[in-house]
């Protein structure tokens, strides 16, 4: 059901759906609670869930007679996909993707459309916390107000980390993202948001920060990554490789980052494989991967546990896979 036309709405949201419904109540809630003084919809994409998750978000909805929100229908293709497809029925100035089990605070969406509108930025962010089934309804009253960030502190910090940015508490501009022709990778079932940004953070003069995290984002036990086979990973690589590619040859002066940022991505990913595969099927996916170049370069970052592992999987990486499951078993205990 749509209560506008398009091109009337200050914000869309959209939110995938699939398989979520012991949680996409309390998602639909939380956004349908937005204190926002200007208008915004909620575009619901069905991605082909065999459950009562649309059933339960429509009821939570009707609830909330101002709401505009659509529901759209597609066959199941993943997140990546069914945030694209979303895009075909947005009709905001702005639009945001908020996953279906994760909730965000009530003054989430105005404190974004305002610096975005203050400041006539591309986008903006608010920061996120990873919060379990047990703690989710805490409130972040630390409240520090807001900075815009260049573009090259902006790379700087996503490849150290100091900026904690998260795709889905990040408002676009709507017409910026249709001119870049910017959307999510839809070969890829993992990572696809962090491959988003890179393709977008190069782009942008600078970005607002909202500091105050109004993004609840839950940790779920079972992380898709966890089933990945080697030859996912590849891809994955590959995917995160034509990015850095496409950015050298845009922004060669920024190529240290790029290349480092790709150093840290084939880390982390070689550290997953390490979690969840034997040791025979680790050793065959290092072999499938051309990573030395771009972890060497690691030693130069400032993390020092990034700096370890990194010379550790270099010098030996039968130590590196007994660490890193050493580590794992611990954080279990």
């Amino acid at each position: 059901m749509v209560k506008k036309m398009r091109n009337e709405t200050d914000v869309s949201v959209v939110m995938p759906v699939y398989k979520v419904e012991k949680y996409i109540e309390e998602s639909v809630k939380s956004i349908c609670e937005q204190n926002f003084f200007g208008e915004y919809e909620l575009i619901l994409v069905d991605d082909g869930s065999p459950d009562l998750s649309i059933y339960k978000a429509e009821a939570v909805i009707k609830r909330y007679p101002k709401m505009n929100y659509r529901v759209v229908h597609k066959e199941n293709g993943g997140l990546p996909s069914a945030r694209n497809y979303g895009l075909n029925f947005i009709a905001g100035k702005y639009v945001c993707f908020i996953d279906s089990d994760d909730i965000i605070e009530e003054h989430h969406i105005q404190k974004l459309f305002d610096l975005c509108e203050e400041h006539e930025l591309i986008a903006s962010y608010a920061d996120f916390e990873l919060t379990k089934e047990s703690n989710r309804n805490g409130k972040d009253f630390n409240d520090e107000g807001y900075e815009i960030i260049k573009r090259k502190e902006l790379l700087d910090g996503f490849l150290t980390r100091e900026l904690k940015i998260h795709c889905c508490s990040i408002l676009f501009n709507t017409s910026y993202l249709h001119e870049c022709e910017l959307c999510f990778n839809e070969k890829l079932k993992y990572g696809e948001d962090i491959e988003f940004m890179w393709r977008l953070f190069p782009k942008l003069s600078q970005i607002g920060h909202v500091k105050v995290k109004t993004y609840k984002y839950l940790q779920r036990p079972n992380s898709i990554m966890t089933s990945q086979s080697n030859d996912k990973i590849v891809i994955l690589c590959n995917e995160f490789r034509k990015v850095v590619d496409y950015n050298l040859n845009h922004y060669p002066e920024d190529k240290r980052i790029f290349e480092m940022l790709m150093g840290k991505a084939q880390l982390a990913f070689i550290k997953t494989a390490a979690e969840t595969s034997k040791y025979d099927v680790f050793t065959s996916l290092l072999t499938l991967l051309n990573y030395k170049d771009n972890i060497i370069l690691l030693n130069q970052i400032d993390s020092k546990k990034i700096r370890v592992l990194s010379w550790i999987l270099l010098q030996n990486p039968m130590i590196f896979y007994i660490i890193v499951n050493i580590a794992r078993k611990v954080k279990k205990i």
